[in-house]
């Protein structure tokens, strides 16, 4: 693009819909805000011998993963891409 044009288009990127945006702040929320009595209690092991921390950061994990993914897919339909 040259120095002074401004670029046309038409097109108009979807917004995402509002349970998108409520996953999105449920995920930052939970990523930011990680059970605090962990710093104050003695960390126990679950059940299965796996630190409750690496469970709740895998799950974490798997669900900022999963709603990235489903924003990514919501917004291919919009489009009317093909996946």
């Amino acid at each position: 693009m040259r120095e002074g044009e401004q670029k046309s288009s038409n097109w108009e990127e979807p917004k995402l819909p509002g349970w998108i945006r409520l996953w999105f702040a449920f995920d930052a929320v939970i990523a930011m805000a990680p059970p605090v009595y962990w710093l104050f209690a003695e960390p126990a092991e679950s059940i299965t011998g796996i630190p409750n921390a690496l469970v709740y950061f895998l799950l974490v994990g798997t669900i900022i993963c999963a709603s990235i993914i489903a924003a990514y897919l919501v917004q291919v339909r919009a489009i009317g891409d093909v996946v």
